[in-house]
């Protein structure tokens, strides 16, 4: 069975991957303006006056579109470009788009899918069950943190 620190190491892997690179690939006719720090998207999933709604963030490894409300890192981009919406903070089985997502990106930067690093497929979805469990874990705190925060920031005492 693959180790927390293997699944870690495929994960963080995926998303050192290039958006940009991965952004020029998949949306390259409806890239509208671009700079080091932005690129400037049409989102094909909603009508835009703009039509430059979706940022990709090159130096951040990070996406959102301010038309649909969603965002995300590398694998959500694959997941919004195949399929207009992404997975996020999901319990139980990891559906279907996740892992075809996470294959695009696979199979875009040649890095080894983590059903060949001599897993089962039980396996694997033990391992991205894992992911996104500590990812919503992350997600809870943070708003959680939030809360408090603006609590203590409106009561002085």
């Amino acid at each position: 069975m693959i180790s927390r620190a293997q699944k870690d190491e495929h994960y963080r892997n995926l998303r050192k991957a290039d958006i940009a690179a991965f952004a020029h690939k998949h949306f390259k006719d409806r890239i509208r303006r671009e700079t080091i720090a932005l690129i400037e998207i049409d989102c094909p999933h909603h009508a835009s006056q703009s039509h430059r709604s979706m940022h990709v963030y090159p130096k951040k490894g990070s996406w959102y579109c301010f038309g649909c409300t969603v965002g995300g890192d590398i694998i959500h981009l694959a997941e919004f470009s195949l399929f207009g919406k992404i997975t996020t903070h999901q319990s139980g089985r990891m559906p279907e788009t996740h892992r075809r997502a996470r294959e695009l990106v696979e199979t875009d930067f040649g890095i080894p899918p983590l059903a060949h690093q001599g897993l089962s497929p039980e396996q694997v979805e033990a391992a991205e069950a894992a992911y996104w469990t500590e990812r919503r874990i992350r997600a809870l705190l943070m708003a959680v943190a939030e809360f408090y925060y603006e609590r203590l920031k409106n009561n002085p005492q």
